[in-house]
């Protein structure tokens, strides 16, 4: 789990630390964002993204360049170029460092990863160390010019392996991507990594994260594994059938109680040879005249977009980080009060969300509310509710954040002068009358 979070000069943020830990020092397994557009709500869920990208990179390259014959196209997936992703999120109009610092807790360990980069988006410093008390123990410090890891991270007779991908890809890469290139391919390389070390790269790989169309969980997923796998349909090995008929009781309930009309969902299994299978998932609903399937690409909207999140709640049910942007955007508010109230406690992962829906801030946890703010002096802020302004038991959180307890709020602001209305349609009525005279329609 994430306990902290720091950015500096990273997008629209200049100095940004954001604790996800209540006031025992405790982690919060649900963090939900809210915020008015442009307030920086993807930007903070983008770090994380970031991260992921970073700590893939190098082996994702690697398959792009050796994958022969891959069973699937996966056209979204680009070579990745370090410099030019941390260009993408260096803040405009900064001269300072970009830093990015994250606080992972895993199994009741503190580790931070922390990385600096320059205004020429080169790397600076990087850092992994893990903190027990007050003291820090180092994992590992990376720079352009040197590296070194702490006490018994790495074998002496491991080195000069990691010498040499370091003198062929730092820079290029972090030497986290170049840690998980090796985990990767440890069949070849059979380097001993210590658990440490190695829980941390599996951390940030497991991270099921949605922030399109920067990362799509999907997407990458199905490029790692060269599948080509959705929820409503794709091609599995006879594991994969497994899981989804393990899951097909789960889903078909989920259904069934979020829409009235709906009886069953089901995967309907075709044997494509060897050992392959096709699958696809169906809907029984219910209809005046009887009862009728019908295949996903006739899914009503609301329908479709909850399934499309099946395997985001799937990843988090079973210990993911699940982070996703616009979560309940076009989900209805009842049914998105129904998964916070009973699916959200079921999962095991932590969950950072961005919320649209204003209605929910009554009923999830006040201190796992975060309020994203744009401010009038071009300052970006991230707070939780709880250290702005304590909630009480009759408190209204969403009628104090629309008042401004939370932090500024922006509202659109009422045209008097109606002139800019005006002279555009009778300029749309001017080019419609030649059109028609002219018969162009």
């Amino acid at each position: 789990m994430f306990g902290s979070l720091t950015l500096k000069n990273f997008r629209c943020y200049r100095d940004l630390r954001v604790e996800f830990k209540n006031k025992r020092g405790t982690v919060k397994p649900r963090v939900y964002i809210y915020g008015d557009n442009a307030s920086g709500k993807s930007s903070l869920l983008l770090s994380f993204a970031f991260l992921r990208k970073m700590n893939d990179g190098l082996y994702l390259n690697y398959l792009l360049e050796t994958r022969d014959n891959p069973k699937y196209d996966h056209p979204t997936i680009a070579f990745f170029n370090l410099k030019e992703e941390a260009k993408r999120h260096y803040r405009i109009f900064a001269q300072e460092n970009m830093v990015l610092a994250y606080e992972m807790i895993l199994e009741g360990q503190v580790f931070v990863y922390e990385i600096v980069f320059n205004q020429y988006q080169e790397i600076v410093s990087e850092s992994l160390f893990k903190r027990i008390n007050n003291r820090a123990i180092i994992i590992f410090t990376a720079s352009p010019t040197d590296f070194s890891f702490g006490r018994g991270m790495i074998l002496t007779k491991d080195m000069p392996v990691i010498q040499n991908l370091y003198d062929m890809y730092y820079g290029k890469h972090t030497m986290l991507s170049i840690l998980n290139f090796i985990i990767e391919r440890q069949s070849f390389y059979k380097i001993s990594i210590k658990y440490t070390l190695l829980d941390v790269c599996m951390f940030i790989r497991r991270m099921h994260i949605g922030v399109e169309p920067y990362f799509d969980h999907q997407a990458y997923f199905n490029f790692f594994t060269d599948n080509n796998i959705t929820p409503f349909s794709g091609t599995y090995d006879s594991f994969g059938k497994l899981a989804f008929e393990k899951a097909q009781p789960l889903l078909s309930n989920m259904l069934v109680t979020l829409f009235s009309n709906v009886i069953e969902a089901y995967y309907a299994f075709t044997h494509k040879g060897k050992d392959l299978w096709d699958y696809e998932l169906k809907v029984v609903k219910k209809g005046i005249e009887g009862n009728y399937t019908i295949p996903f690409g006739e899914f009503p909207s609301g329908t479709y977009d909850f399934v499309n999140k099946i395997f985001a709640l799937f990843d988090a049910l079973m210990g993911s980080t699940l982070i996703g942007d616009d979560f309940d955007l076009s989900l209805h508010t009842f049914l998105v009060q129904h998964i916070i109230e009973y699916y959200m406690p079921q999962i095991e992962g932590q969950t950072f969300l961005t919320m649209d829906k204003l209605s929910t801030m009554n009923i999830v946890d006040p201190a796992s509310i975060y309020i994203c703010s744009a401010n009038t002096d071009l300052s970006y802020t991230v707070n939780c509710i709880e250290d702005i302004a304590p909630t009480q038991a009759n408190h209204n959180v969403r009628n104090r954040y629309e008042q401004g307890v939370y932090g500024e709020l922006h509202r659109p602001q009422f045209v008097k002068d109606d002139a800019y209305f005006v002279e555009f349609k009778k300029w749309v009525q001017q080019v419609h009358r030649v059109m028609y005279k002219e018969d162009l329609f």
